[in-house]
């Protein structure tokens, strides 16, 4: 005896469910006075693949709608192609606009407790650098002082302004290498009291002092002012 079907006779109809509440006919059936077999329930989702339960968050083609994600960004902070990449990975990992927010601030919190340790490091580079100095058996100890002196005389004579600052600001002024160059310079400067340190050009009583001092350095010919 034929199953109970949505509609009257030995129907053959095929289930095409609709997306939403769905209706269709379901899989033939034939039997002496038998009725067609009802259809499977339509999906209730909308959007759904026919037939079938529909799935929240999905369009009709069935690809994920990546939700805009959008950040509050700390005061000064240039994004650029790194900033939109983490935007994308949050796009793809289906995170909300709230949720790459907290792992932004955690990424903020990280790179902001590097970059503090990096000056930390940094600063006791410097504080090495000085103690190397006032240790050093030729710059240091009871010549300290003078050695400091020599060099930032040769600096104020042929660096200016421009490099001193750039010294003081890195802490490269205190580096061991760059003391020793420039006592030296200030030395040799200073055995010539001719130099005009206001310019930093020199007469005829002083040149030959200038021509010492490139000789001992040869490969620094920037640092010297044009005879």
């Amino acid at each position: 005896m034929g199953e109970q079907g949505g509609g009257a006779g030995a129907g053959v109809t095929s289930a095409d469910g609709v997306g939403g509440q769905g209706t269709g006919t379901g899989t033939p059936t034939v039997g002496a006075g038998g009725e067609g077999g009802a259809g499977k329930q339509g999906g209730s989702g909308a959007g759904g693949a026919p037939g079938e339960q529909g799935q929240p968050g999905k369009s009709a083609g069935g690809t994920t709608t990546p939700q805009d994600i959008t950040l509050k960004l700390p005061d000064g902070f240039k994004g650029g192609e790194e900033l939109d990449g983490f935007r994308a990975a949050a796009k793809g990992a289906g995170l909300t606009s709230e949720q790459a927010q907290g792992m932004f601030d955690l990424y903020l919190k990280a790179q902001g407790r590097q970059v503090e340790a990096m000056a930390q490091r940094h600063q006791a580079d410097v504080e090495a650098w000085k103690k190397a100095v006032q240790t050093d058996k030729e710059m240091g100890g009871a010549r300290y002082e003078g050695t400091r002196a020599a060099a930032q005389k040769a600096i104020s004579q042929f660096g200016g302004p421009e490099l001193e600052k750039l010294l003081n600001d890195t802490g490269l002024g205190e580096h061991p290498l760059l003391v020793r160059f420039a006592a030296k310079v200030g030395a040799a400067l200073a055995e010539d009291p001719g130099l005009d340190h206001g310019t930093g050009t020199s007469g005829p009583s002083n040149s030959n002092s200038l021509e010492r001092v490139r000789q001992l350095y040869p490969n620094s010919p920037d640092l010297w002012p044009a005879s």
